[in-house]
């Protein structure tokens, strides 16, 4: 049995347009990002999709909700898909937390597995909670096709996870707003279709 689960990245925010980690603040989707969106749930019109998945926060529910409509399913909201919780970072440009929170940034940049700061998230905790995530819609979804919503850290934790490959790999992994990647689940595992360049 096999279950295709299409990944996607939320569509444009404001947030991304001006270099922010958005974290847990309610940005809504930018009018780009519902063309973006638009553009998917046109795509994945064509796969039969059954339902849609998507984190907590506005732009994955709007995007998801786009996707939706436009496919004919139900949506379901699942935390685990939500953002990274860095709560000092959220709404800041990258600049500014750089100048504020003197190391943390440049250790993102350069080592994110190795960011360890008390009361925030680890790229391992975010790849934990949302691997689960992913066991638990293919578990529940046999043999379906389902699309899931989520945030740029959040996928790519997860393809690195579906390939075996160490968080250290974190950077190599480029995945744009709107973009889908594929991941077929079964019994041997999942494998993962990056979409073109």
């Amino acid at each position: 049995m096999t279950t295709t689960i299409y990944m996607v990245r939320h569509g444009a925010t404001q947030a991304n347009m001006e270099d922010r980690f958005a974290g847990h603040d309610p940005y809504p989707l930018h009018p780009d990002g519902e063309s973006q969106m638009a553009l998917v749930a046109e795509r994945l019109k064509k796969k039969s999709i059954q339902a849609v998945f998507s984190g907590t926060l506005s732009r994955t529910i709007a995007s998801a909700g786009i996707i939706a409509r436009t496919v004919g399913c139900p949506v379901f909201r699942e935390d685990g898909l939500d953002d990274m919780r860095i709560p000092h970072w959220d709404g800041k440009t990258k600049q500014e937390i750089t100048r504020r929170y003197g190391s943390q940034y440049p250790t993102w940049k350069k080592t994110p597995h190795l960011l360890h700061v008390a009361g925030c998230e680890t790229l391992h905790d975010v790849q934990q909670r949302a691997a689960a995530c992913l066991h638990s819609i293919a578990t529940l979804s046999p043999e379906r096709a389902i699309a899931m919503v989520s945030h740029l850290i959040i996928l790519r934790t997860l393809v690195l996870y579906c390939r075996g490959d160490g968080l250290e790999r974190f950077r190599s992994v480029t995945i744009k707003n709107g973009d889908i990647i594929a991941v077929n689940s079964n019994a041997a595992g999942f494998t993962v279709t990056m979409p073109d360049p």
